[in-house]
């Protein structure tokens, strides 16, 4: 009876392990997955973040060349009368 209940409990024991095995390996390739797409996400807004910046950059020093032009320079935007639009 012995020798028939040890290669019958190590076959149970070598399919649960075999089992488990495959079980974790799916899991981790759906980890990795997840993982790859965060990843492309974290790029995405990386790239985002730096346009941002760039956008900030100019359009901070276009309100500064324009503070500096009234402060400095007392320069202003014309009035309506002294705008003149030419039409071709």
């Amino acid at each position: 009876m012995f020798k028939l209940l040890l290669p019958l409990g190590l076959l149970v024991t070598l399919i649960a392990v075999m089992v488990s095995y495959v079980y974790t390996q799916n899991e981790t390739r759906k980890v990795f997955a997840a993982l790859q797409q965060l990843e492309d996400e974290k790029l995405q807004l990386k790239t985002e973040w730096g346009r941002l910046q760039i956008e900030k950059a100019s359009k901070s020093a276009s309100f500064r060349v324009a503070a500096v032009a009234k402060k400095e320079l007392a320069m202003k935007l014309p009035e309506n009368e002294q705008v003149m639009v030419i039409k071709r």
